[in-house]
């Protein structure tokens, strides 16, 4: 009864398990996949869309049986054998045995084989949840893209109408004089620039474009409501959070490799024991006019005599200790990546933080344009407005860019990847 009771939870757990893994982030399975409306809608569906999603939602849903396969047990045997035929005097002769033996697994085969089982859905549901980590970030940086894109696009398209309107006035003058002749070639050769930074641009958005529509499983058009708006402010990452224990999906996949080499180990250490095989055996010989019934009981035990399995124990043995320095190496290396991705972070914030806005940009362009109209100054600073705005944007995008996923990855170290707002 006690035995049924410790199974039933350990299959409630396993079962509460994938339901946390298929469910993080919000409430993915409420949202209509045909109709998005947000950017959490965009990244939800993907998480339920997305092949490798469903990949690691597979295998999880796979594992979840594997401890029902490794908790049977051995059937038991059945073998006869029949004679007839006849003696030499002539009497007939015959001879049946029935042997009936139940396998009993000695050295704690059976609760070796269920814990291995433990192990490997462990692994599984630790590379589910960095599957699933893997696919929000990638979606979520993928949306963060497309709008810088379409920004740095809009820059390059307002400098070539810039540029072209800038060209038609000096064209329409009857003369131009040495230095309004050079400033027409510099638009010039700025304007075959920028038309020049237009085509990759172009391909880079249809590369990310269709890459959400591999996430999504279909058609995706790039609305300004489906992409994520420029942050104004940025969350606090305290000091102090540097200090918790690392949790993330890495480290908790490394748990799982080592527990699954303690596992081998004990399975290895419990195939030194024979098996017994032992039932009772009926016998039934006939001769001539006399007859003779037998029951007995019979078994068969293996002789350890050529080995007691030490070659696959110190195998075993020596694949805990490979284990166990991967999982120090892992936690070691999540260290690190968790102070980088702090750091960089912060800086990336700082820049933001003390950066003009593009809106502000936008009107230092209009002035310095205004002034051209009016003869101020020379076409050679418009010029370079234009190029300090590309520039300025490309580099803030950047910047936005390595914040996002610095703040993405630094949560999926601590574990709360799919809690925290990003």
């Amino acid at each position: 009864m006690l035995r049924t009771m410790i199974q039933l939870s350990l299959k409630i757990l396993i079962f509460l398990a994938g339901i946390f893994v298929s469910g993080s982030f919000s409430t993915a399975s409420d949202v209509n996949c045909d109709q998005l409306k947000s950017v959490q809608d965009v990244v939800s569906c993907a998480l339920k869309a997305h092949p490798d999603a469903r990949l690691a939602q597979a295998s999880l849903e796979q594992g979840q049986y594997l401890e029902d396969s490794a908790g049977q047990r051995p059937n038991p045997e059945l073998n006869s054998q029949a004679v007839l035929g006849n003696t030499a005097i002539g009497d007939r002769f015959t001879y049946l045995e029935f042997n009936l033996a139940a396998n009993f697994e000695l050295g704690g085969k059976r609760s070796s084989r269920i814990e291995k089982a433990n192990a490997e859905f462990d692994q599984r549901r630790a590379g589910a949840v960095g599957a699933r980590e893997q696919v929000f970030i990638s979606t979520l940086l993928s949306l963060y893209r497309t709008r810088q894109i379409q920004s740095e696009l809009e820059v390059l398209k307002g400098a070539l109408e810039s540029f072209a309107r800038i060209q038609k006035q000096y064209r329409a003058r009857p003369r131009l004089n040495p230095e309004q002749t050079a400033s027409l070639l510099i638009f010039e050769i700025a304007e075959g620039d920028y038309k020049l930074r237009l085509a990759p641009l172009e391909t880079e958005l249809d590369r990310q474009v269709r890459g959400l529509e591999l996430a999504l499983g279909k058609p995706f058009t790039p609305r300004p409501e489906l992409l994520p708006e420029r942050k104004k402010t940025w969350p606090r990452i305290s000091d102090s959070l540097l200090s918790e224990p690392i949790s993330g999906s890495q480290v908790q996949g490394a748990l799982a490799d080592r527990k699954f080499a303690q596992a081998q180990l004990e399975l290895a250490q419990s195939g030194s024991w024979p098996d017994l095989k032992i039932g009772p055996t009926f016998e039934r010989q006939n001769q001539g006019f006399s007859s003779f019934n037998a029951v007995g009981l019979n078994f068969s035990l293996p002789l350890p005599l050529f080995h007691f399995n030490g070659a696959e124990r110190a195998y075993a043995h020596l694949g805990l200790g490979k284990a166990e320095l991967s999982l120090e190496a892992t936690r070691k290396e999540a260290q690190d990546q968790r102070e980088y991705f702090f750091k960089r972070y912060g800086g990336a914030v700082k820049a933001l933080e003390n950066s003009i806005t593009p809106r502000e940009l936008d009107k230092k362009h209009l002035e310095v344009e205004l002034l051209f109209d009016r003869g101020l100054l020379p076409g050679t600073l418009v010029v370079e407005i234009h190029r300090q705005m590309v520039d300025f944007t490309k580099i803030q995008n950047e910047q936005e860019l390595a914040a996002i996923e610095s703040l993405a990855r630094f949560n999926a170290l601590r574990g709360r990847l799919f809690e925290e707002q990003l």
